[in-house]
């Protein structure tokens, strides 16, 4: 049998955890390219927005077609929109989805469609008929809130119905078992993955450092993570408190008299460069699948409190790290407490961590239970 065609649809190759799993999978897929390569998939990525992945995903791949920019809209959709506004929603959808499907016309025909993230449901939902009767795999790397996010509601029967596989990764909490429904026994765990494990440099800044790394907002709890600041401020002020990433939205500071205790930082090409080996990694999220922070954190070794539904709570069970249920900002203030009070019980838990992420998520351990699920029977 021919190696067989597989479009894989994303919203965007930007910042954020689904590209980043993306190119990791797609790097161990390269790397497997040796004796037997025909029987690899061909691989052709269709994102709706630009990003910083774009050229990493555009090398590991047969071909990287991008249908709109990383910020605003293609012309396209911003036609779609006009005629939206001139109650004309209908003809406005079907020109931009013509045009997409246009924008793909050069492609061969697909075997397999992997929606790569609910926010690549409106992809599918476009270039469904340039796919003909292909293979449809989802891969949720959201959960509840981030499908609400993603999927109009009158969508979500169809993104559980018409996939003819469904893999997530992480268990489903409880509005995604609900959304399932009779299908949740089918639903495939395949994680997000971690790159080989790296050494941290000595220092870092000298003294107790807690920080926070991504993308601030509501569903990463930067506001939680704010309020434990000004608790330790109280407490324990010889702690440095960090968040790398991009910072809060505009109008954060305006909600303060003055400056908080938080030094935000920023974005940076390697967040991990600066953070100690010290460090404890503080992840007071409301919703996280399996955060790339912790599996990067892990794979570094550095001790990690976190909270918040999703893949966390067993990631960090077994004495790996310190999980907090609930949203209770005392009980995620008692855990640090209890990490920053025994910097050798937390050294040790980083080291615990570190040795589930080498042996059960790296791209090696993930990349062929994910290529199974991608392929089912068309890589047999």
């Amino acid at each position: 049998m021919s190696a067989p065609t597989v479009w894989i649809l994303v919203h965007q190759l930007d910042a954020g955890g689904a590209p980043a799993v993306l190119v990791r999978y797609l790097r161990w897929l390269a790397s497997e390219r040796g004796p037997g390569a025909a029987e690899r998939p061909e691989v052709h990525v269709i994102a709706l927005a630009d990003g910083r992945h774009a050229p990493a995903v555009a090398s590991l791949t047969e071909s990287c077609t991008v249908l709109g920019p990383a910020t605003g809209r293609s012309r396209s959709a911003t036609i779609a929109l006009a005629a939206g506004e001139l109650g004309l929603p209908a003809a406005g959808a079907r020109f931009h989805h013509a045009w997409l499907r246009r924008r793909v016309g050069h492609l061969p025909s697909p075997d397999v469609v992997l929606v790569h993230g609910a926010g690549a449901w409106r992809a599918w939902r476009a270039l469904a008929p340039a796919a003909g009767r292909a293979r449809l795999v989802l891969h949720l790397h959201e959960l509840a809130i981030g499908i609400g996010r993603s999927v109009p509601a009158e969508e979500r029967g169809a993104l559980v119905a018409e996939p003819d596989a469904l893999a997530a990764v992480c268990e489903p909490d409880e509005g995604v078992a609900e959304l399932l429904g009779a299908r949740r026994g089918e639903l495939l765990v395949v994680p997000s993955c971690a790159d080989a494990p790296v050494a941290l440099a000595a220092g870092g800044g000298g003294g107790p450092q807690v920080v926070g790394v991504g993308e601030a907002g509501w569903r990463k709890g930067s506001d939680r993570f704010e309020a434990l600041a000004h608790d330790l401020a109280r407490r324990r002020p010889d702690v440095a408190v960090r968040w790398i990433g991009v910072p809060p939205p505009v109008g954060w500071e305006l909600a303060r008299p003055e400056p908080g205790p938080v030094r935000w930082e920023g974005e940076h090409p390697d967040p991990w460069s600066g953070v100690g080996p010290d460090a404890l990694v503080v992840l007071p999220s409301r919703e996280g699948p399996l955060p790339l922070v912790a599996l990067e954190a892990g794979a570094r070794g550095l001790a990690v409190v976190g909270s918040g539904t999703g893949g966390l709570a067993p990631l960090l069970a077994g004495g790996r790290g310190w999980f907090v249920e609930g949203r209770d900002p005392a009980a995620l203030g008692a855990a640090v407490d209890e990490a920053l009070a025994d910097p050798t019980e937390a050294a040790r838990r980083g080291r615990a961590l570190q040795a589930e992420v080498v042996a059960s998520l790296r791209p090696e351990a993930v990349g062929p239970r994910w290529l199974a699920a991608v392929l089912g029977d068309a890589g047999t």
